[in-house]
């Protein structure tokens, strides 16, 4: 009877050990995805805040998950979830988007005002002394 005791004691010792272990595991886990979502809700903070200051010249990084990219509501993010379906790429596939945009403007046309050449002016404007 005693032996069995001790047996029963030592696999109840046992089973709370590999428990708890399980659990410090399970927990360990879960810091390591939050700490994930931290550093992307910083780093999109971060970049709302540079949006916010309307720097010019800056380059501004979202992060966002795939179910995010889907359901967002922003115009940008719904032309880049447009262009990921149109080339057919997975969301496992989908390391990152980028959105490129850009003006640009050329004037061909150079508009000059001349004051010495309007009608009822007459002047001689040759270049030789006569």
């Amino acid at each position: 009877m005693k032996l069995q005791t001790k047996l029963i004691i030592l696999l109840v010792c046992l089973l709370g050990v590999i428990g708890l272990g399980c659990l410090v595991y399970g927990q360990h886990r879960k810091i390591v995805d939050l700490e994930s979502s931290l550093s992307v809700a910083v780093n999109n903070n971060k970049a709302y805040a540079e949006e916010n200051a309307a720097l010019n010249g800056k380059i501004i990084e979202f992060q966002v998950t795939a179910d995010q990219l889907e359901y967002s509501k922003d115009s940008l993010m719904q032309k880049l979830n447009s262009a990921r379906k149109s080339l057919n790429i997975k969301n496992k596939q989908l390391r990152d988007l980028q959105y490129l945009a850009s003006i640009t403007h050329k004037a061909d046309t150079v508009v000059v005002r001349d004051t010495i050449f309007r009608p009822g002016v007459a002047l001689d404007t040759s270049l030789v002394d006569d």
